[in-house]
């Protein structure tokens, strides 16, 4: 299986989420790429979620923040500087080649940080999770996407998302911070710079060397910025 790997220096999560949607047009078996990105102060939520049920939404835009839907169902979760995100994008008849569980615990391997996963999609250190991942299929192509929480601000976390309590009473905890860990926590070793190079070496990806279709590319941050998409879930 052979990787390429892109990184986006832009933290809007509209464009992302068009440049990750994008990205699906040019993978085939045998190759896939790696599209690592973060977001600045965003909520971002499930596919069949209702955006009023999972974060306070008139707070939080009130602080200049950015509410987002993705294409992958899962809860609400919340970006900024200090999380890493990463998308594995694939042909789906590779699905079982590049498993999101491999690629991401042989990056945390290099990192000597011990984990586990939770039966789910999460990851977790000392009882506590630090990643989540959901996917979808767009054609051919599959995209596994998740989170890899380092270092973010908690405090925001437990202020604007507002999950189901009883999700919360499930987790045995009080608040949708106090059930997550920063890897910062863990190791001092770990940084947005040391996760990213540990997952590109994971799939041994070499610097991503496509073109991008620009018309689409805008194309498709429209939708991704709208209303309707946003609060509707409507395609």
């Amino acid at each position: 299986m052979r990787f390429e790997y892109i990184k986006s220096d832009i933290k809007d999560p509209y464009r992302n989420l068009a440049f990750e949607e994008c990205l699906t047009d040019h993978v085939y078996p045998g190759y896939g790429i790696l599209f690592l990105w973060q977001n600045e102060n965003t909520i971002v939520v499930g596919r069949n979620q209702d955006v009023y049920s999972e974060c306070n939404v008139s707070d939080f835009k009130l602080t200049g923040g950015k509410i987002a839907r993705r294409r992958s169902g899962g809860g609400a979760v919340y970006h900024d500087a200090g999380n890493l995100n990463y998308s594995i994008i694939s042909a789906a008849s590779d699905l079982e080649r590049c498993r999101y569980q491999d690629i991401a615990g042989r990056a945390l391997s290099f990192l000597q940080i011990p984990f586990e996963f939770n039966g789910r999609n999460d990851l977790i250190t000392k009882g506590r999770k630090f990643s989540g991942n959901a996917s979808y299929r767009l054609g051919e192509a599959v995209v596994q996407h998740g989170t890899l929480l380092i270092e973010s601000d908690t405090d925001k976390m437990e202020r604007f998302l507002t999950p189901d309590r009883s999700k919360l009473a499930r987790n045995h905890v009080h608040s949708a911070g106090s059930r997550v860990i920063g890897l910062k926590e863990v190791s001092e070793r770990v940084s947005i710079e040391s996760l990213s190079e540990g997952l590109i070496r994971a799939v041994s990806a070499e610097s991503f060397n496509g073109s991008m279709d620009d018309e689409k590319l805008t194309e498709l941050t429209r939708f991704y910025s709208g209303d309707e998409w946003i609060y509707g879930g409507k395609r």
